[in-house]
């Protein structure tokens, strides 16, 4: 228990190096600098993030001692394609129930769209290196073989992945936790950082897209039919790709033959 308790406390020291970066624009955006220019503020953001990001993978190898290669490996192409589509239908249908009747008409400029889009490349690169590889690692290490503890993990993890976001409705709390716990999952079952990037980034892509081009949501039910349709469909796949990996990994344990040859 006192390797978790230390484990914790060593999470407040990755959360405040991740997170130490994006003062920078924010002392820009308090300025009078760049208030007319909103767009250079979100790029800046993304630059600092994505630093913090790179600062968290520093401290994991040089003072946590964590392997690296372990959790950032090139990807499976067939996972990647579910978790891509997953993604993308999942932020379909969260879009449709929750914002179907606020869309409004905004006509939004060139530079105004690429700073919203960078948000869907730095974001998701930091937050999963700071709270996934970072804070999440960590707990996973210090739990061992105790399932309590890792589930004890994944919740704070969501919880503190979600209280950063500032969560101004009820909805969009549980929203959040929910979202963050879809995520803890896939790192906690493929151990791939790179799986939880895409994820994210695919994310805010979807959301994002749909924002800034929806004009409104008539004609939307079919769509939003269809994806729920499609979003059961590829987590069935998902379960059934995490059952496969899940006996391929006993059997390397036993030293037995895999099911099929791995890249």
């Amino acid at each position: 228990m006192k390797e978790y308790l230390k484990a914790i406390k060593a999470t407040f020291v990755i959360f405040i190096v991740g997170t130490a970066p994006v003062l920078i624009p924010t002392i820009f955006e308090l300025s009078e600098l760049f208030k007319s220019k909103t767009y250079y503020i979100d790029l800046i953001r993304n630059f600092s993030v994505i630093i913090g990001g790179i600062f968290v993978i520093f401290l994991m190898k040089k003072e946590y001692k964590i392997d690296i290669k372990k959790y950032i490996y090139k990807p499976k192409v067939d996972i990647l394609v579910i978790l891509i589509f997953l993604s993308t239908f999942y932020e379909i249908c969260h879009f449709y129930l929750n914002y179907r009747n606020d869309m409004e008409e905004h006509k939004y400029k060139v530079q105004e769209i690429i700073g919203v889009y960078s948000n869907a490349i730095g974001a998701p690169i930091a937050e999963e290196l700071i709270y996934r590889f970072g804070i999440l690692t960590i707990l996973l290490v210090a739990s061992k073989k105790s399932r309590i503890k890792k589930a004890i993990s994944l919740l704070f993890v969501s919880i503190v992945f979600t209280l950063i976001h500032f969560p101004d409705t009820k909805s969009r709390l549980i929203e959040l936790i929910v979202w963050a716990m879809i995520v803890s999952l896939i790192y906690i079952v493929f151990e791939n950082i790179i799986y939880c990037i895409v994820y994210h980034m695919m994310s805010n892509a979807v959301l994002f897209s749909i924002g800034l081009f929806c004009r409104s949501f008539k004609g939307m039910k079919m769509v939003f039919i269809i994806s729920l349709i499609l979003l059961m469909f590829f987590a069935v796949l998902l379960v059934m790709k995490i059952k496969k990996e899940h006996l391929i990994r006993r059997r390397k344990k036993h030293h037995e033959i895999p099911l099929y040859k791995t890249t």
